[in-house]
């Protein structure tokens, strides 16, 4: 295998064994992907007596008037979506 880096060959051999190269191989592509969240503040003043229904739905109206533009993406925060491998 050509195109290896540094530990990939560890990872090959942690799936299919030590003897993983001592045959045929064939090239795959491994596809990862991760989420990130976007995200927007401000700080508002509300009545003091505001409940916490009322805080989220103020929240939920904020959706109506701010565009994604204005986000910001989060760099603490990231998910881990579909891995996948496919022939090349």
């Amino acid at each position: 295998m050509s195109n290896l880096l540094p530990g990939d060959d560890k990872l090959v051999e942690n799936v299919f064994g030590k003897e993983a190269f001592a045959s045929n191989t064939k090239t795959v592509r491994i596809n990862l992907a991760a989420l990130t969240r976007m995200e927007w503040s401000r700080e508002i003043e509300v009545p003091a007596n505001a409940t916490q229904a009322q805080l989220d739905e103020l929240a939920q109206e904020y959706y109506t008037y701010i565009d994604g533009g204005e986000f910001w993406e989060d760099p603490d925060y990231w998910e881990k979506s579909l891995a996948t491998a496919e022939e090349v």
